[in-house]
Formats: C-alpha cells, structure tokens, sequence
C-alpha cells in the first residue's frame, strides 16, 4: 500500500448477492451513453420514436440510431426486452441506506433534534 499501491474494499468486483448475469447486465446499461439511456427510458414509457424526437428535440432518424445502438449495448433485439433489461435493473437497485437519527418521515413519528440529540414525535 506504501508503495503506490491500491486497495479496494471486499467485494467490489462483485458486490454481494449479485450474479455474474446481473452484473453483466448492470455494465450493459452503464455503457449506454446520458442521451441513450433518456431514450431508453422514454421507449420503456411506451413512447414512439417520433414522440420521442419530439421531447429530446432531435430528428426520428437519430433517435432509431440510438434505439439501435441500445439494443447492441444490451444484447436484445426488441423494445419490450430493453424494457424488461432496465426493469430488472430497477427492481434489483437498493434503497439507500438510512441516515442515522432520520426515520424517512417529517410528521406524526418520531424524528431527531441535531442539537438536543433527542427524539420526539413532530406536530407540523
């Protein structure tokens, strides 16, 4: 480590409870470039290609090269299987991890003061 080297915590070629195929998956989709992945997201809406170049303000025939270029990036040959890539994503995506002293909520429970360090139920 002295020695230039690098460490990098457990797990992080592979993190845990994620298979080989899910993170194949997973780098599929963090190739696709900013304006790909607004596409694909708008084809999983159910949006056309021309509503689509419609709402990015770009002609159909850029936004059929983007379809194109996602269904190589994904190794899937229709809209519903890109749907399905990026549902999958989705549901296998965890909720972050909770903010100590923070239970989600603003009213009616129990929510922590920074400065008293103690716990009552908020009445906004």
């Amino acid at each position: 480590m002295l020695d230039g080297g690098v460490c990098w915590p457990e797990g992080i070629d592979n993190p845990p409870g994620m298979s080989s195929e899910q993170q194949q998956i997973s780098e599929r989709v963090a190739s696709l470039t900013p304006q790909q992945f607004r596409v694909l997201t708008m084809v999983c809406d159910g949006l056309l290609n021309k509503q689509i170049a419609y709402e990015l303000d770009v002609s159909e025939a850029t936004v059929k090269a983007h379809v194109t270029a996602i269904f190589r990036k994904l190794n899937v040959r229709t809209r519903t299987q890109a749907a399905l890539v990026l549902q999958q994503m989705e549901r296998r995506a965890e909720p972050p991890p909770p903010v100590p002293g923070y239970d989600g909520s603003l009213l009616g429970k129990p929510r922590w003061h920074c400065q008293t360090a103690r716990c009552d139920t908020a009445v906004d």
